[in-house]
């Protein structure tokens, strides 16, 4: 499995993609559900998501 390689995206937008060395042991942790899943992708993204993407419709300001 040398040519390996991850997409991670959200909302089918490509927040990362991994390949090689990384991609394999990413996979590995997955297939074995070591620890969080959620928490590993949020290691692995750089946690990408701050909390402010509501749309400005929602923004309670707005209403």
């Amino acid at each position: 499995m040398k040519n390996q390689s991850v997409v991670i995206s959200y909302n089918h937008k490509v927040i990362k993609t991994i390949n090689g060395k990384e991609a394999a042991k990413f996979i590995n942790k997955i297939e074995n559900e070591e620890g969080n899943i959620q928490l590993l992708l949020a290691k692995l993204t750089g946690n990408f998501k701050r909390g402010n993407e509501r749309l400005s419709k929602e923004h309670p300001k707005q209403q």
